[in-house]
Formats: structure tokens, C-alpha cells, sequence
């Protein structure tokens, strides 16, 4: 799909006749995202009335984009651009609201909400959330979620991981203090192993850096695989992500 500014992302349904009628007046109205959910002392959990249906998430990416697309391309006026300006940040301030339930259930299911760091890996996953939705290409045909899902994981293994550095910067190399014990603590590992997929070198990464009575720190594990500490991270992340993938 050519591409004619980073700022927006193009498609056909922009070219057709009536464009705008048909990406904004024949479609149904979509409420606004009943957010009072994810600010209650409780355990926030959404209920179904506050997720989006296929058929209302393609609208309002395509409302989004095409709002952008006129702002950034079409617009000849100041004033025409800023009222084309209000709607994409409109339609893309419900996108990120109506998608607030994805990232929390990313950082529940992977540290567990009870996590010293959950509201911390919550913030950031709402910002990798408003990335997923600035870049998503809605017409490649796959749900948000799939693509932002990715995205979010890595950065919370992206927090977690700073965490164990700052961790170990405090001197306690010989104790191993790594944040992502918090899944062994929910699952079962070895039982997830079997049908993760993981290679002999990730299961290898995961069973001393998780398992062993004396688990042991990056630096070491990759002495023993021989690979450099850095190397040791990254492969410790894809067995991770398939790890919570598996589960």
C-alpha cells in the first residue's frame, strides 16, 4: 500500500467516491468507551458492553485515519485542518480507551496484579497501546489486539528487565533478584514448556535462570551456553514471550 505520509496510515477506502459519508455517516454510531471500570478500587475487570465489536474497531481506525489523511494531505484551510485534527484525536482517544482492558490483561496475566511494579508496567503498556494504535493497518485484515498484543508484551519484559539491572547495580548479583520469577509463581513452568515450542538453548536459559535450586544470574547462564550476558537477555525473552504465549 503506497504510503504517503508516516503520519497517518493510507487506504483505499480514502479514494473512493463519497469517502467521507461512507467512513463516517453510514456506519452506526459508536458510544463513547464507558471507562469508570478501570478507575474503581476493585479489581478492574471491563464487562463485554465495553469492548469493541470487528465491525466498530475497523470503523474507528478508518475514521482515525482518514481524519489524519485530510489533516496532514487535503485540508486547504487552518480551519479545516484543526476541525480535521479534533476528530482524529477523538477517534483516537476512544481507541486507546476502548483498548485499556488489553493492557491489563497483558500485565496481570504476566506478573500477577499484586506485582510491586504493576502500576508502573501498566502506564507503560498504555503508552506501547498508544503506539499499536498510531501504526495498526486496519485493512491487512487481523484483529488490533493480535497486533498490539506483541507490542505490549515486549515492553513490559522491556520494563522487567531494566528492573533486574537496577536490581543487580544494587549489589545483589549473588541472589539473582529477577522480576519475572512472578510467572513461576502463577504457572506451572515445566508443564508450559512442553507445548511452547521453546529451542534446546531457550529451555536450557529458562531451567537455570527459573528452576534449578540455585538459579542462576545472566551473566553465568551464558558462560554456559557461551554467549555474552546481552545475548543471554534476549534469548531469555523469546522463551518468556512463548512461554506466556503457551499459556
Amino acid at each position: 500500500m503506497p504510503t504517503i505520509s508516516q503520519e497517518f496510515i493510507d487506504s483505499p477506502e480514502f479514494h473512493r467516491p463519497d469517502a467521507e459519508r461512507r467512513i463516517f455517516s453510514d456506519p452506526p454510531a459508536i458510544p463513547q468507551p464507558d471507562i469508570s471500570w478501570y478507575f474503581a478500587s476493585e479489581v478492574r475487570k471491563p464487562r463485554r458492553s465495553h469492548l469493541l465489536t470487528a465491525d466498530q474497531e475497523r470503523t474507528l481506525f478508518l475514521q482515525y485515519n482518514y481524519a489524519r489523511w485530510m489533516y496532514v494531505v487535503v485540508a486547504s484551510s487552518d480551519a479545516e485542518a484543526s476541525r480535521w485534527l479534533r476528530v482524529a484525536n477523538e477517534r483516537k482517544r476512544m481507541l486507546v480507551e476502548y483498548n485499556l482492558a488489553l493492557v491489563l490483561a497483558m500485565v496481570v496475566r504476566f506478573v500477577g496484579k499484586n506485582h510491586p511494579e504493576f502500576d508502573d508496567l501498566v502506564c507503560e503498556g498504555n503508552m506501547r497501546l498508544v503506539r499499536a494504535v498510531e501504526r495498526f493497518e486496519v485493512d491487512r485484515g487481523y484483529k488490533f489486539s493480535t497486533y498490539a498484543c506483541r507490542g505490549i508484551i515486549n515492553q513490559v519484559i522491556r520494563c522487567l528487565q531494566q528492573s533486574e539491572r537496577r536490581a543487580m547495580n544494587l549489589a545483589f548479583e549473588s541472589t539473582a533478584p529477577d522480576p519475572m520469577l512472578a510467572l513461576g509463581d502463577m504457572v506451572d513452568l515445566r508443564e508450559v514448556m512442553h507445548g511452547a515450542g521453546l529451542t534446546d538453548i531457550e529451555r536450557t536459559v529458562i531451567e537455570l535462570r527459573f528452576l534449578k535450586p540455585d538459579t542462576m544470574i545472566l551473566e553465568d547462564v551464558g558462560k554456559v551456553i557461551g554467549v555474552g550476558k546481552e545475548r543471554t537477555r534476549q534469548i531469555q525473552a523469546e522463551a518468556l514471550e512463548k512461554l506466556w504465549l503457551e499459556w
